[in-house]
């Protein structure tokens, strides 16, 4: 099992940003040393932690079914199931309701969902409203099957206005980058516990892109094979419980008395290149 190791934060502010090899163009920039993947397993529970009545989705190391060609468009306004989508962990906290995919953080356990095909190239796009405090990681990433290449966006519930990109090789992190943080294109609507924002990361043979509402925030560029996430092949997307990591140095100690804790997910678009 990867897991995090966050030692420090380490926080720098940049103007006059360029798009380059790998870099970010945001209203404002901070970076994270030292960051660790966040990896689905820490997405999850053990057993013994699951909610007792909750049955247990497919296995963690199941492969994706083959990829597709095409665009495919889940919207929880309409449907009142998953479709392609499976719960890879705890079912209990999962539920189509009011209009939007909603994934609860509870006491006990998490959740996550994963697409069941490949994404081998192409981008994937959702509107999420992120789960609120201290503690709260809401998640949308790239994740490889067999080799543990990642690509991250997160959002950390004790701070509403940023989201944090990341990208990792076979659960490694590479030596010299960081984590970037970005805020909203839109003051006006900026608080992303509050407001829907259209997220994407898209996946190429040449780069990495993250997007926030259609604008580019961050770039990474193939300059480097062995340092390019290129097997990052299934979607997946969850809210977790990082109290643990570093002693809450990242994320903040979670407060139980605070509820609710929900990631809503109103709508998530596939795109495959072929």
């Amino acid at each position: 099992m990867v897991k995090v190791s966050l030692k420090t934060i380490f926080l720098s502010l940049f103007t006059a940003i360029t798009v380059v090899a790998d870099t970010q163009v945001p209203i404002n920039v901070e970076k994270r040393q030292n960051a660790g993947p966040v990896s689905p397993q820490l997405m999850q529970m053990s057993a013994a932690d699951v909610i007792p009545s909750a049955p247990i989705g497919p296995s963690v190391q199941a492969l994706a079914a083959p990829a597709v060609c095409g665009s495919l468009t889940y919207d929880f306004s309409t449907q009142t199931t998953l479709g392609d989508l499976s719960v890879e962990w705890n079912p209990a906290n999962v539920k189509i309701l009011d209009g939007s995919l909603q994934m609860g953080l509870t006491q006990s356990a998490g959740c996550t969902v994963r697409y069941s095909k490949q994404f081998i190239k192409g981008k994937a796009e959702a509107y999420i409203k992120m789960a609120p405090r201290n503690g709260a990681v809401s998640a949308f990433i790239l994740y490889g099957d067999t080799i543990k290449d990642e690509v991250d966006i997160e959002w950390l519930g004790r701070d509403h206005f940023t989201i944090q990109t990341m990208y990792f090789i076979n659960g490694q992190k590479v030596v010299g980058d960081t984590a970037m943080y970005s805020d909203s294109p839109d003051p006006a609507t900026g608080n992303f516990t509050e407001n829907y924002h259209k997220y994407g990361i898209e996946l190429t043979d040449t780069e990495v892109n993250w997007y926030i509402d259609d604008v580019l925030v961050r770039k990474k560029v193939n300059t480097d094979p062995a340092t390019f996430p290129s097997k990052a092949n299934t979607v997946k997307f969850g809210v977790w419980n990082a109290s643990g990591v570093d002693n809450g140095v990242w994320s903040g100690l979670i407060n139980w008395n605070y509820m609710p804790k929900i990631m809503y997910m109103k709508s998530l678009n596939i795109q495959h290149y072929c």
